[in-house]
């Protein structure tokens, strides 16, 4: 990861080059869906849009959490 930035609900995090859709198909595998945003910003960059529902419980925020975490060590 290179940077997380956000509040409440909405998070961005950026990731090294070539780290999206692997990160992106290992939280896929542990039931976890988040948004890829490419692109952005000079020079381009990459990562992930981490935005539950309003509703989330913090249940679910920590099986987010855990998923998120799983997969950046997976990939490490």
């Amino acid at each position: 990861m290179r940077d997380v930035r956000g509040a409440g609900h909405l998070y961005g995090v950026e990731l090294a080059p070539d780290l999206l859709w692997p990160l992106l198909r290992r939280t896929e595998e542990c039931g976890v869906f988040l948004y890829p945003f490419t692109g952005a910003g000079d020079p381009k960059s990459e990562g992930l849009v981490v935005a539950p529902p309003l509703t989330s419980t913090e249940e679910h925020l920590e099986f987010l959490t855990a998923a998120l975490t799983d997969a950046v060590r997976t990939l490490s």
